[in-house]
C-alpha cells in the first residue's frame, strides 16, 4: 500500500462534505435521476455573478494581464479592497495589511500556515459546534491534531462563561475561529457577544482569532454584520472573498486581512506555494468594487436570498406534513436552514429502513423516491441530528 508512505494525517482527514455531496448530486444526475440539490452551498446559476465583475475579468484577459503579479496580490485591487473596508464596513486597513488568496479556504489554510507549528505547546485550534469542515480539517492537515470543540446555546451562539473556562484550562489553543454570518446556521454574532468574547481572548496576546466573515453582506431582519477585529485588531485576521459576496464560488478569489507583519509572513508562504493568484480574476475584483461603492449589487444579490428564505421558511411552516417533524431557527444571514430532525429518529422509510440517525434521514431523502433531495447531516459540522439544507435555489 503505496500510502504508508504519507503523512498518517493526510491519509485520516476527512473530505470535504460539501465537494462530496456535490459528487454524490453529480453520479446520481448522470444515472437520470432527477436531483433537487440543497447541498452545495451555491448560488449560480440562479443567481449569477454581476456582469460588472465578468466584463471586469474579460476585460483583462483581452488585455493580457495574464502575467505573474506580486504574491501579495494586486496593487489596483488592494486600494480597492482598503476603501471598501473602510467606506462599507467602517475598517481601516493599510494595503500592508491585505492580501490576496485564491479563494477564502485558502486564506485560511495560509493563515493557519502562518501560526500553527506543531512542535509548539499552543498547536491546536479552538472551533465552536456546529462547524464549516474547513475549521477542523486545515488545521489537521498541519498538525495532524483534532480541535478543541465548544458547542453553542440555542441560538448557535458561543457561550462566554465556556470560552472563558476553556482558555483558562487548556493550554495548548492557538487558533480560534469564528465564523459570522455562519455556516451552516445563519447566525449572526451581534456585536455585544463579540465584545464580551474579545474581553476575554484579549488576556491571551498569544492566541490569534481567524474571522470567517465570507457571508459579511448576507444578513436580513435588521441584523446587522459585525467583525471581532474592531476589539482585538492585533490579534484578528479576517477572511473573505467573493464566493458569496458575487456568488463566485468557482472564481477562487479571496483576501485575508490582519496586522502588516503576518500578511507579509503569509505572502512568503504564498510566493512559495502558490506564487500569485491570476490576474484577470483580481482586475475583474478590483473593477467590481470601484463601480459597487454603494454595494447596491451586493445587496441585490442579498435580496435575492432573502426571498429564497422566506419562501423555503414558508413552505416548511404551512406544510401539515413537514412542520410537525422539525424544528428550526430562521437564519439571519447566509443561505442556510439548519434544521432539527430528530423528531423523525425511529421511524420507517417506505422501503423499511429504519431511521436512526440524521445521515438516515439525508440518505432517505436522495434516494428514495422518484425525485432526490440533496441536504448535508448535521453529524458532519459536529452537530449530529440537524439537516443543512443551502436554499440558494431556484423558486
Amino acid at each position: 500500500n503505496n500510502t504508508t508512505t504519507c503523512a498518517k494525517w493526510a491519509i485520516s482527514v476527512k473530505p470535504s462534505p460539501t465537494i462530496d455531496m456535490y459528487n454524490q448530486v453529480k453520479a446520481l444526475k448522470a444515472k437520470g435521476k432527477e436531483i433537487i440539490d440543497f447541498g452545495i452551498g451555491e448560488m449560480n446559476p440562479e443567481i449569477p455573478v454581476p456582469k460588472l465583475m465578468k466584463d471586469g475579468v474579460i476585460d483583462a484577459i483581452l488585455a493580457d494581464d495574464t502575467h505573474y503579479i506580486s504574491a501579495q496580490g494586486d496593487a489596483e485591487l488592494i486600494d480597492a479592497l482598503v476603501a471598501d473596508f473602510s467606506t462599507n464596513f467602517n475598517i481601516q486597513y493599510s494595503n500592508k495589511q491585505i492580501g490576496i488568496f485564491p479563494g477564502p479556504k485558502d486564506a485560511i489554510f495560509k493563515t493557519c500556515m502562518c501560526f500553527l507549528d506543531p512542535t509548539a505547546t499552543r498547536n491546536r485550534t479552538l472551533i465552536f459546534t456546529p462547524t464549516y469542515e474547513a475549521f477542523e480539517n486545515v488545521p489537521y492537515l498541519l498538525t495532524g491534531k483534532d480541535p478543541v470543540v465548544s458547542e453553542t446555546d440555542a441560538n448557535f451562539l458561543p457561550k462566554i462563561d465556556e470560552l472563558a473556562k476553556v482558555l483558562a484550562k487548556d493550554h495548548t489553543i492557538k487558533l480560534i475561529i469564528i465564523n459570522s454570518p455562519n455556516n451552516p446556521t445563519g447566525a449572526v454574532y451581534p456585536e455585544e457577544l463579540l465584545k464580551q468574547m474579545a474581553d476575554v481572548i484579549s488576556q491571551y496576546p498569544e492566541i490569534i482569532v481567524i474571522f470567517d466573515e465570507v457571508y459579511r453582506t448576507i444578513t436580513y431582519d435588521g441584523f446587522v454584520f459585525s467583525n471581532i477585529c474592531k476589539y482585538l485588531p492585533k490579534q484578528t485576521m479576517s477572511i473573505g472573498g467573493v464566493s458569496k459576496e458575487v456568488a463566485g464560488t468557482g472564481l477562487r478569489l479571496g483576501y485575508a486581512a490582519g496586522p502588516a507583519e503576518y500578511i507579509s509572513i503569509m505572502t512568503t508562504i504564498q510566493g512559495n506555494t502558490t506564487s500569485c493568484v491570476y490576474l484577470p480574476g483580481q482586475k475583474g475584483w478590483a473593477k467590481f468594487l470601484k463601480g459597487d461603492q454603494d454595494m447596491s449589487l451586493r445587496l441585490d444579490i442579498r435580496d435575492g436570498l432573502l426571498r429564497r428564505r422566506d419562501h423555503m421558511v414558508n413552505k416548511m411552516k404551512s406544510s401539515k406534513i413537514i412542520e410537525p417533524l422539525i424544528q428550526f431557527n430562521i437564519p439571519a444571514g447566509a443561505f442556510y436552514l439548519f434544521v432539527n430532525v430528530e423528531r423523525l429518529f425511529g421511524k420507517k422509510s417506505p422501503s423499511g429502513k429504519e431511521i436512526k440517525t440524521d445521515k438516515d434521514v439525508a440518505d432517505y431523502f436522495l434516494s428514495e423516491g422518484e425525485k432526490g433531495v440533496a441536504c448535508l447531516p448535521g453529524s458532519l459540522f459536529n452537530k449530529p441530528g440537524y439537516l443543512r439544507i443551502a436554499y440558494a435555489r431556484s423558486v
